[in-house]
Formats: C-alpha cells, structure tokens, sequence
C-alpha cells in the first residue's frame, strides 16, 4: 500500500495551535435618561459619536426617530426642533419646525401649545396643526389651523382660528379670528373680534363680536354682514347692521346709526345719513 510522503502524523500538531480571537463589532451606546416630562425612563440607542461621518447615521431620541440628524432631515416622532420632513403623532413641548410638517393631533391650547412656531408646509389631522406662529402653508383637514399668529395660505373645514390671520384663508363651514389681513372665504360663517381688513366673502354670515370690530374692505355675505363700523362695501342678501358706515351698503335690509356714502335696499334705516 502506497504512503503519502509529506503526510504528518496527527499527533505533532496537537501542541501547536494558536487561538484567534476576533475584536467584536462596535455596539450601539445606550443611554438611560429620565424622560422630561417625568413618565418614566426612556432608552435612546445611537451610534458613537465619533462616527467619522460627523453625524450619527440614524439617532434614536425621546423625542423621535430622526435620519441622518437629530436636527435635520426626516424625522418620526415628537422632535421639538428640526428642519425637514417630520411626521408626529401628538405634538408637545415644540420649539420650531422648518420645512414639512405632519402632525395627527396637536392641542390648541395656549399653555402646551402656543409656544411652538412652524414654518413651511403644515397639515394636521384629526386636531391642528397649532402654535403660536404658522407660516406658510397651513391645512387643517378637519378641525383647524390653530395659532396666535397664522401667516400665509390657511385652509381648514372647522378653522381656521386664530388671534391674527394674515393672507388667504378658506374655510368650509367656520372661521374666526381677532383680527383678518387680507381674503377670507368660508362655506358658513366669518367670525372676527376688532379688525376684518381686504376681502371676506361668506355664504352665511361675516360678523365682528366686539365694540371694536370694523370692516374696512369688501364683505359680502348670503344672509347678514354686521359690525360697528364699516369703511368699504357690504352687501347681502338678507340685512346688513353698522353703527357707522363710511362707504357703501346694499341688502334686503340695512340698518345703521350714522351713514356716510350709499345705502341701497328694499328697507333702509338710519338715524343720520349723508349721501344717497
């Protein structure tokens, strides 16, 4: 029987062997915080923060899930200030929010939300999108925008509402505000408080609420536009009532205490008048 030459015997290479041992993968870090709020502990996994890269490739935190920054990019979850495109389910403790922002339901309510300010492009869902300044684009699908401040084109079914409302605002059955700068058009009713400035047009009513309320502009409504003093044009279909007017009003009925321009209707009354 044929021997193998270089074959070794088994035996020489038992005292010989030398173990390897690979250095492990680089684990995430985690950390254990108290949450702010006090609910409890919370654990944020993240990569180390030497990562050559300069930022962490994908940051979990308490307040979401953010990529590739804590600060920028896409965020999912409850991050308080961040540029980029951010999708939330309730919004809390926010700061500022640039670019694209979705939020499920935000609370307006001045002590947890009237602080925020979003800029760009805001949609909400069940409730909002609220905060103290929303520029830019602002939807509410069903119950608002909310904001102390809204600026720019605010479009909502049950809303928009705000302390000022500035620019183009739609609204399917109501709208209300302190005061409004520039077009408001709604399927049901205008609501103001002291100042309605530019265009209102409302299939129900346009009325201000207080001793201050004034409507300088054009206020056309289906069934009654009202306020204490009018500088502009009011027309209707049904009754206008001022207490002062200072340019023209025509309807089914007008009202007014003191009239300075036209008044046009099937029954006209005014304490004093001058013009036609």
């Amino acid at each position: 029987m044929a021997e193998l030459v270089d074959a070794q015997d088994l035996k020489s290479c038992e005292g010989n062997l030398v173990r390897v041992r690979f250095p492990p993968l680089a684990p995430l870090s985690k950390s254990f915080c108290s949450h702010p709020s006090g609910r409890g502990f919370y654990e944020t996994p993240f990569l180390d923060s030497t990562h050559p890269s300069g930022f962490y490739p994908l940051s979990a935190v308490a307040d979401g899930w953010n990529f590739p920054s804590e600060t920028w990019g896409i965020s999912f979850g409850n991050s308080k200030q961040f540029t980029g495109l951010r999708f939330n389910w309730l919004d809390e403790d926010v700061k500022q929010v640039n670019g694209w922002n979705v939020t499920l339901f935000a609370p307006p309510n001045k002590e947890r939300g009237f602080e925020w300010e979003f800029n760009g492009f805001n949609i909400g869902g069940l409730w909002g999108p609220a905060g103290k300044r929303l520029n830019g684009l602002n939807i509410g699908p069903f119950a608002g925008p909310f904001g102390e401040e809204l600026n720019g084109i605010n479009i909502g079914l049950f809303g928009p509402v705000g302390t000022q409302i500035n620019g183009i605002t739609l609204s399917g059955v109501w709208t209300n505000a302190d005061e409004f700068n520039g077009i408001t058009l709604t399927g049901g009713f205008i609501g103001f408080k002291n100042h309605l400035r530019g265009l209102a047009i409302s299939v129900l009513y346009v009325a201000g609420s207080s001793e201050e309320s004034s409507i300088d502009g054009v206020a056309l409504a289906g069934v009654g536009v009202g306020a204490k003093r009018l500088r502009g044009i009011a027309g209707v279909f049904a009754g206008t009532y001022f207490n002062e007017v200072k340019g023209m009003t025509f309807g089914g009925i007008n009202h007014s205490d003191s009239v300075t321009g036209v008044q046009i209707g099937g029954f006209n009354k005014n304490d004093s008048a001058s013009g036609v």
